[in-house]
């Protein structure tokens, strides 16, 4: 269980959702002040949704928030304990990693980026994909070719699981909002009503809410 109220994890993956980034600094500043006997990592690693274990990482590198990512990653100093591969290879409920999300979205630098800093490609979510796979069904080709050259350990996620189809994928919480909440907003009150209006789904399929 978290350390963290559910009001301040909500405040922390919203802002690293909609890509607000002096307010995550913010809050992880207050955060920190306020658990005096907690790191800002630590911190960011207790930031889970409790119903879909996504974390800040999911939300920033499922809608291409290089800038968010790289200050998550900044928060934990080299040679440390917690590391910042603890951040890039925390898997959700539905057993993704943040490289899965920035993969079937398509968001190529961002996966140039996870890899650079340690992401751990041969993951596999609960229906045994990894991230290209991931990207193929989401017909994300130029982050298949990418993952395919660079990539390390791609050799047992290329199918799915045995008896798995990729139609029947299960699907984690639809909170990646790629597009649809970019800065622009003024507060994490405005984000929550934004976020309100839309549902994505993992695939990256977008449904539009009443």
């Amino acid at each position: 269980m978290s350390f963290l109220a559910e009001e301040e994890i909500d405040d922390v993956l919203y802002c690293a959702r909609a890509n607000d980034l002096e307010e995550l600094k913010s809050f992880i500043s207050t955060l920190d002040t306020k658990y005096t006997s907690e790191s800002p990592a630590s911190i960011i690693l207790a930031a889970v949704d409790s119903e879909t274990g996504n974390n800040a990482a999911h939300y920033a590198c499922g809608n291409g928030h290089q800038d968010v990512i790289k200050y998550l990653l900044s928060q934990f100093p080299a040679d440390s304990s917690p590391s910042s591969k603890s951040l890039l290879i925390a898997q959700n409920k539905a057993g993704n990693t943040a490289l899965h999300w920035a993969a079937l979205n398509g968001h190529l630098e961002m996966v140039k980026l996870l890899l650079q800093s340690g992401a751990d490609v041969s993951i596999l979510n609960v229906v045994g994909h990894d991230a290209v796979y991931e990207a193929e069904i989401n017909d994300k080709d130029k982050v298949v070719d990418f993952l395919l050259k660079e990539g390390v350990g791609l050799d047992t996620g290329l199918g799915g699981a045995e008896g798995e189809d990729a139609e029947e994928e299960v699907k984690d919480d639809p909170n990646v909002t790629e597009g649809a909440v970019n800065g622009s907003v003024d507060s994490v009150d405005d984000v929550k009503k934004e976020l309100e209006k839309m549902e994505i789904k993992d695939n990256g399929t977008k449904e539009e809410g009443g």
